[in-house]
């Protein structure tokens, strides 16, 4: 009984330290209790593309489980770190390290205890609230219904028991293994130097070196698909390691420079960061890191959402989209056959527009592109070529345009492809005209590949020595392409699902879909982002605030012996507020210089990605992140206000 009661004064009489890890872990529980609670419930599966929404939903599950642990773990960090003096003052006064860990067990149960009492409360509260906002974003006549669920409840519940004890079985193997002297003098006691440095600086270095060049030399979608997660992995080891070992090297460096470093203000603020130089650059780092995050995560998704109405309006250049690939031409006249038939017997077809093309996968090397049926879509070389027979582009444009056997006509995504002279399998061709749009095309491959396509007087430049015409298929394959323009009264549903029957029973590699259908299944996937990427974004912030409060709070306890030493032997009050700004403005301005360094080299890769969610409007994702980053800033400068004002308190505090 003796230690539930010292235990719930401690809470009580420090709950300055012990407040914020409390309220990190019920916005933790809640937002883990949120997305947990909408990707299980039943009635999700009525909606609209429901099966994409839920799977979005059970990564995000995944996910935020994962992040939930580091969170925890990292402010359990902090919070050990600060109430080390504690524990010490107790050790010394004869409680032994058993009676501590029995001590730290109650503190542990009764916040734990908090959290998920709080956590429930909000999280049931605001579930019937967040499946209405779903259903209104999502714009479902269906009405999703909100129950209680005693399974999630305690799915929540064990996973957040499991993580508490976890972290009281860590925090008492650090407190046997901690000498008593440092339980109570460990903030006096400085770091190590780490060995070689200089060589892990310069790793560091390298790392994110590499990284940034993987990110700025993307020129794919596909390319930044299989190149992002290595990126993303480059950066945050080079960050880290810059952070811890290259800071050494600055202010080992700032120390040789007599004229900067014996001034008052200059001494200090260097050896207060030499003195705890690891556990500075890592906090830093970390605030880095998840402010690079927050920006990333909330920008794509917000500009995904934003701007669904005018991708899906460039994704369908008609109303009703039919695509094939790797077909015979007896297949394009069948199923233009069955289209037909169907328009007969069914009024509402207005236009119809169809276009046959040889692709090619081939290697695009500055004015040159060459067949390659061995290169792969993540290539930085790869392009899709379409060969166009110039008497199909003339009755598609309804234009008598002649082309010499040397002349071609080009439509591209890539904007510096715009050279006057292209050669072709080793043939140079003239290039008459660039071409702006065209009526019919197809969009997936400009979604996620350079495409081209090349208007010609035959088509089968696209193989050497015309070997189509042997049915060698080893270099190219005939393709097809099809928009339609109906009125309100056409039945679309119908009509694709039957196109769409035909092709799988024939085993054609095709699909056919219609703006409307695709309009409300984009419509719940990028509300899921949206939804998930909200969420992150404010548990990254409330993680963030966590970082550099602890991080302000502990070094004001840290600092505070040293500068009531300083007034002491005649440092006056307003250079110790001096000393404390310059300290603050680096830990301020280093973390957020290098998130919108990140942002910045990330950029051209987190677009190309956007491009394979069919995200083409790259100056609304620009906006998007750059507002993104305004509030960011703004949110940032105002926490570290707020715990600058603790810091300067702490260590002035009179005694």
């Amino acid at each position: 009984m003796f230690y539930v009661k010292l235990a719930f004064r401690n809470l009580k009489e420090n709950r300055k330290i012990y407040t914020p890890f409390f309220c990190a872990g019920v916005i933790s529980f809640v937002i883990y209790f949120l997305i947990y609670t909408i990707g299980k419930n039943d009635s999700i599966v009525s909606m609209v593309s429901s099966e994409l929404f839920t799977r979005i939903l059970k990564m995000a599950i995944v996910i935020s489980g994962i992040i939930v642990a580091i969170f925890l773990f990292l402010a359990n960090g902090y919070l050990f770190r600060t109430k080390k003096k504690i524990l010490g003052v107790y050790n010394t006064l004869g409680m032994s390290k058993k009676h501590l860990i029995i001590l730290t067990f109650w503190e542990m149960f009764f916040i734990a205890m908090g959290v998920i009492i709080a956590g429930l409360l909000l999280g049931n509260s605001l579930s019937s609230v967040m499946f209405i906002i779903i259903a209104k974003v999502l714009k479902s006549e269906e009405i999703l219904v909100w129950r209680f669920s005693s399974e999630v409840n305690l799915k929540v519940i064990l996973l957040f028991v499991i993580l508490y004890v976890l972290v009281w079985l860590f925090n008492s193997y650090v407190l046997l293994k901690t000498k008593s002297v440092n339980l109570l003098k460990g903030e006096q006691l400085g770091e190590v130097e780490p060995s070689s440095f200089k060589i892990k600086a310069t790793i560091g270095v390298v790392l994110l070196a590499g990284g940034y060049y993987m990110a700025a030399t993307t020129v794919s979608p596909i390319q930044a698909a299989n190149r992002i997660f290595f990126a993303v992995l480059l950066i945050i080891g080079g960050i880290y390691m810059v952070f811890v070992y290259s800071s050494i090297m600055i202010l080992k460096k700032m120390k040789q420079f007599e004229q900067v470093f014996l001034r008052i203000s200059s001494f200090i603020s260097i050896s207060n960061l030499l003195h705890r130089m690891k556990k500075n650059a890592v906090g830093m780092a970390c605030i880095c890191l998840l402010g690079t995050a927050v920006i990333t995560i909330t920008s794509a998704t917000i500009s995904l959402y934003a701007g669904l109405k005018d991708q899906v309006n460039k994704q369908y250049v008609t109303e009703i989209m039919l695509s094939m690939s790797k077909v015979s031409m007896q297949d394009i006249l069948e199923i233009n056959e069955i289209i037909g038939d169907y328009s007969k017997e069914n009024s509402g077809i207005q236009k119809k527009l169809g276009l046959v093309t040889y692709k090619v996968d081939c290697k695009i090397a500055d004015n040159t592109i060459e067949n390659n049926s061995s290169i792969s879509f993540v290539d930085r070389d790869y392009g899709v070529v379409h060969f166009v027979d110039v008497e199909s582009y003339n009755s598609l444009v309804d234009k008598k345009i002649t082309l010499e056997e040397n002349q071609i006509m080009i439509f591209t995504n890539d904007t510096s492809f715009d050279y006057k002279n292209v050669s072709i399998n080793g043939v140079d061709y003239a290039v008459i005209d660039y071409l702006s749009d065209m009526p019919i095309y197809d969009t997936e491959d400009f979604q996620i590949a350079q495409s081209y396509y090349i208007i010609c007087s035959n088509p089968l430049i696209a193989e050497p020595n015309h070997l189509n015409e042997k049915e060698d298929k080893s270099y190219s394959e005939l393709s097809y392409v099809c928009g339609i323009e109906v009125d309100e009264s056409f039945d679309k549903g119908k009509f694709v699902e039957i196109i769409n029957s035909y092709m799988n029973e024939q085993q054609i590699r095709g699909d056919a879909s219609y703006r409307e259908k695709t309009y409300e299944w984009q419509l719940a996937m990028y509300s899921a982002f949206l939804f998930v990427g909200i969420a992150f974004s404010i548990l990254f912030i409330v993680m963030m605030a966590f970082v550099i409060y602890y991080k302000q709070i502990s070094e004001g306890y840290e600092d505070q012996n040293k500068f009531k030493v300083m007034k002491n032997i005649g440092v006056t009050e307003n250079v110790i507020k001096k000393i404390t700004r310059q300290q603050v403005l680096f830990a301020f301005f280093v973390p957020l210089v290098f998130s919108i360094i990140n942002m910045c080299f990330a950029y051209k890769t987190i677009v190309k990605f956007l491009m394979l969610l069919n995200l083409r409007n790259t100056s609304l994702f620009a906006l998007c992140a750059l507002v993104t980053a305004i509030i960011f800033i703004a949110v940032y400068g105002g926490i570290y206000g707020l715990t600058t004002k603790q810091y300067i308190d702490i260590v002035l505090k009179q005694d």
